[in-house]
């Protein structure tokens, strides 16, 4: 078939994968490129997008509609123009085989440019990519980053692919091109659907299209869709949030969506709270939403707390709550206080509260002191006229105290000729109190003594005013216990404790009583148990303090009130001297010349006394040994009890301990 060879451009959008590719050769010399699929649905890979789909192609010859040849039989190109500028990430190129060959492999080029068109001239004027040397049976060619995968970025519009040689032909069935993201102003999968216009910069994200920038002017959203509130400052908002920078007088809120409240001074508060800057006259609180009280002077108060200024005549209080007392002076009183600034006639005190209508006139408004004497009948000291002298026979009684001028009437005999009868003081009775003290007892009256504390009641105590207003005392006394035993001796049930009284000018205290065959024993005890001692080498280093149940000082008042006193020590050691090491505090808070149940003035203990000590030393402790050995005794020396403190050494080292027991200090008779 003779057919002759046409030459033309041609542009073709492809929307399928392949299609049914043919070429047809029409001499030796010419050389045929055939190009159907210019670009793939294939959308990404890798996360990269196919930014070849529906895009705009060219080439350089087409014969008989369908092959492409070059002009001068040696180049034949093929361009896509990708309408904007993109990242270029990997181009692969889908050609056609010819019996199993693949002419594409020898040798094709890759142009890319971002200016220009797809035509002879923008090829020319292209930017070589990549050029194949070696001759492959593949039928996809991919270019990453035409092949210099290190390369940050590669920006192109058009793609150029190209075959120089002669005989030269380009079988291509498919080419994708991969960009890294979508160019400024665009997203979606094919980088084709254009940002919002509201975004800033006109950049939003490339997938799901939101402005990752922010928004222009008053808009916010993700894809800057929604208009800022016109109360908002300057029309502008927060571009995510939609929250005001700052709102309009008058407005608050987030979104300044609020009115401020119509009381605000000017109408203008805090954008964020809604708190008045200030009240207008006669609201208060934070948004102004409270009255003033109507008792305010001129209604006006503090606009944060609604305390008035001041108050209208007749009310006081911090809010004017409160109506001064109906004796004021013309019914006006201090706003503050509520005090009367005068009082009404016949009232008295700070806020005229009180009558003074016993006075023969005015009284002083400060204490109701009469200032023109009583009215009849009546008397009182410094002038207050508050008691009455109705008991006079006649004539009246005397202002300053109440002395009838002419006698009482019949049946009544003292002074005032208020009493049938009257006692004077009570006698006093040693170590007893009265129920009742007073000046001036009436007749018949009943007073009951009973002892202080430590001491007790021997007889009746009971003192009666008889009509010829004098005292009839029946016998008793008061008798103190200084110990359990004299307490005993009284007759009082001795009970486990007791008050006791060892010193009349000191406190009562309480103590433990022992009733036994060999006498009635008081009993003091102490907080100090078993206790161990370690680590005190040095002679008597360690001061083990004995703190009584009551003061040291009564203590020794009850020794010293006793007959005779005792107390029990006991001594515990290993490998622990005693006679050098170990000592005693008497109650003067010297060192006791004796040890536990020794003599005085020998330094031994109680073992010694009796001959029983181990190996005939001073004390059982002395052996000085590695076996836990006792020395125990009572001291019985009244005049150094109680025992106040155990002073122990010469327990430094691992093996050397010691452990010591002080019993309660028991006297009897």
């Amino acid at each position: 078939m003779d057919l002759r060879r046409r030459s033309f451009n041609w542009q073709h959008k492809s929307q399928i994968i392949a299609q049914y590719i043919m070429y047809y050769k029409m001499t030796t010399t010419d050389t045929l490129l055939i190009f159907l699929v210019l670009s793939s649905q294939v959308c990404s890979i890798f996360g990269a997008i196919n930014v070849a789909i529906n895009k705009p192609t060219r080439q350089s010859t087409i014969n008989l509609g369908v092959n492409t040849s070059s002009w001068a039989g040696l180049t034949a190109w093929w361009c896509i123009d990708l309408l904007q500028e993109f990242h270029i990430n990997t181009v692969r190129i889908l050609e056609r085989a010819h019996g199993g060959r693949h002419e594409l492999s020898d040798g094709f080029e890759m142009r890319i440019s971002s200016s220009g068109q797809c035509d002879k001239a923008g090829f020319t004027a292209a930017t070589p990519c990549f050029k194949d040397s070696a001759s492959t049976t593949d039928s996809v060619h991919t270019i990453e980053r035409c092949n210099h995968p290190t390369i940050p970025s590669l920006s192109a519009r058009y793609i150029f692919i190209s075959v120089k040689r002669t005989d030269a032909r380009l079988d291509i069935c498919e080419v994708q091109v991969f960009a890294d993201d979508c160019p400024d102003g665009f997203y979606g999968s094919n980088c084709n659907i254009r940002c919002p216009t509201s975004c800033l910069n006109n950049t939003c994200d490339k997938i799901g299209g939101s402005c990752s920038h922010g928004c222009y002017g008053d808009h916010y959203g993700k894809t800057c869709q929604s208009t800022c509130s016109s109360h908002c400052t300057d029309g502008k908002c927060d571009d995510m949030t939609g929250r005001c920078f700052g709102c309009k007088d008058g407005y608050y809120g987030k979104e300044c969506q609020s009115t401020c409240s119509s009381h605000c001074t000017d109408g203008k508060c805090d954008d964020m709270t809604g708190r008045c800057f200030g009240c207008k006259d006669g609201y208060y609180g934070k948004e102004c939403q409270s009255t003033c009280s109507s008792h305010c002077t001129d209604g006006k108060c503090d606009d944060m707390t609604g305390r008035c200024f001041g108050c209208k005549d007749g009310y006081y209080g911090k809010e004017c709550q409160s109506t001064c007392s109906s004796h004021c002076k013309d019914g006006k009183c201090d706003d503050r206080t509520g005090r009367c600034f005068g009082c009404e006639a016949g009232y008295y005190v700070d806020v005229c509260a009180e009558s003074c209508s016993t006075c023969n006139g005015l009284c002083r408004q400060l204490d109701g002191v009469c200032l023109t004497g009583c009215k009849d009948g009546y008397w009182g000291c410094n002038g207050l006229c508050l008691q009455t002298c109705s008991y006079c026979s006649t004539g009246g009684c005397r202002i300053e105290d109440g002395v009838c001028f002419n006698g009482c009437k019949d049946g009544l005999n003292n002074t005032k000729c208020n009493q049938d009868a009257v006692c004077g003081s009570l006698p006093p009775r040693l170590h007893a109190v009265a129920d009742r003290v007073q000046e001036l007892y009436p007749a018949g009256a009943i007073v009951n003594y009973k002892c202080i504390k430590g001491a007790y009641l021997q007889g009746s105590p009971q003192a009666h005013c008889l009509p010829s207003g004098e005292w009839d005392i029946q016998l008793f006394t008061c008798k103190i216990a200084r110990t359990c035993d004299e307490a005993h001796q009284l007759g009082v049930p001795v009970t486990p404790t007791l008050v006791v009284r060892p010193d009349i000018k000191q406190p009562a205290v309480t103590v433990s009583c022992e009733v036994t065959d060999y006498g009635v024993y008081t009993v003091i005890g102490h907080g100090s148990n078993r206790t161990y001692v370690h680590g005190y080498e040095a002679s008597r280093s360690y001061n083990g303090t004995i703190n009584y149940n009551i003061d040291l000082h009564q203590v020794i008042n009850i020794a010293d009130a006793s007959a005779e006193c005792e107390q029990f020590i006991k001594f515990e050691c290993y490998h622990v001297h005693i006679v050098s090491d170990v000592g005693l505090t008497t109650r003067t808070g010297e060192l006791a010349t004796y040890l536990i149940g020794g003599v005085k003035g020998q330094i031994d203990c109680a073992c010694h006394i009796s001959n029983m000590c181990a190996n005939d030393l001073k004390c059982n402790c002395e052996n000085n040994d590695e076996q836990l050995r006792v020395d125990e005794g009572y001291i019985r020396y009244k005049e150094d009890l109680p025992i106040t403190a155990i002073l122990v050494g010469d327990t430094g080292h691992s093996q050397e301990y010691a452990y010591y027991t002080v019993g309660n200090l028991r006297c009897k008779g």
